[in-house]
């Protein structure tokens, strides 16, 4: 029973023993991380409909304007995301593991400014989408593309401006 248990804490802590205290805070910080990987996934994963449009491979602008709203609302939950003491290394235990660079938490009216950026562009994409103008959508979704290369390369081991490289 104790060696299960250690083991556990093991997992959970990622090989350091904290006290209770700490060992809380660093569960919170890590579903915040978490919750951060995730929300970035979701418009990874929403960018790609985009990129038909503009390769010409889709005129689904209903399917890209949702991809779209994804985008800007996951930016918008993200941006709340950044607490201190969740900087690269900063965060104990596997699968937490933050490419967040200390200019997040330098520079952050610099972060912020990049951050909205990307919800601004994606709200003008979203309202391109809905005109039913795709030559119109193509020229916003350069925009969107500015302001994601203006946090992290498109590459998803490249590093960036606010992203350490895989």
């Amino acid at each position: 029973m104790l060696r299960n248990a250690i083991i556990c804490l093991t997992f959970v802590t990622g090989g350091t023993f904290l006290a209770p205290g700490e060992l809380k805070a660093q569960s919170d910080l890590r579903a915040i991380v978490w919750e951060r990987q995730i929300l970035m996934i979701s418009m990874q994963k929403s960018y790609w409909p985009l990129l038909d449009i503009k390769r010409g491979k889709s005129t689904d602008l209903a399917k890209a304007g949702a991809a779209a709203q994804t985008m800007r609302v996951a930016m918008v939950k993200a941006l709340k995301l950044f607490p201190v003491g969740t900087a690269k290394g900063e965060v104990q235990g596997p699968g937490y593991a933050s490419r967040a660079k200390p200019e997040i938490w330098n520079k952050p009216a610099a972060f912020e400014a990049a951050a909205n950026e990307l919800i601004t562009a994606s709200a003008k994409l979203v309202d391109a989408a809905n005109s039913g103008d795709i030559e119109n959508f193509r020229v916003q979704f350069q925009m969107v593309e500015q302001a994601c290369i203006g946090c992290h390369e498109f590459r998803p081991t490249h590093g960036g401006k606010f992203r350490f490289p895989k």
